[in-house]
């Protein structure tokens, strides 16, 4: 490299050209551009290089499909959501509605007599079952309550 010594005063000719000229020199920035160009690619391969890594480190990880959960179709249906009050009464029912609409059913189980279609459970009205478990309970003989666990032996 060319190294310049220190000198006065910049002469007429490095101001009318805008510019010292003998600061650096092409060769020099051509040598610092290539170093960056490879440093960037090495810097790119590592990246690279570590992705492949971790990908391999995933797959190792993640549990094995059983082959009986393979073949099975997974049905999606739409979003199941409320329909905004903005659409327009008709349209929509409101919350109040739809939340009289579930307790009204599940009133309608716990107070009616019925049978499971697909279970043949049979349901009975929760007071009869009340009625039935207490009068279990009155038959049974009374027992005495069991020592405490550090009681006397």
């Amino acid at each position: 490299m060319h190294e310049s010594a220190p000198q006065g005063p910049p002469s007429a000719e490095t101001i009318a050209r805008g510019h010292e000229s003998s600061v650096i020199g092409l060769r020099g920035f051509v040598v610092f551009l290539g170093y960056l160009v490879l440093l960037g690619a090495i810097v790119c391969m590592a990246m690279w290089g570590m992705l492949l890594g971790l990908q391999k480190f995933t797959a190792r990880k993640d549990p094995t499909i059983s082959p009986l959960a393979e073949h099975q179709q997974i049905q999606v249906s739409g979003p199941l959501l409320q329909p905004s009050k903005a659409q327009g009464e008709g349209k929509a029912a409101t919350e109040e509605q739809d939340l009289r609409k579930l307790r009204d059913a599940e009133d309608h189980v716990l107070t009616t007599y019925g049978l499971d279609p697909k279970t043949g459970a049979a349901r009975i009205p929760i007071e009869r079952a009340m009625e039935i478990i207490l009068r279990q309970q009155n038959a049974q003989p009374a027992t005495r309550p069991s020592q405490p666990a550090g009681g006397a032996r």
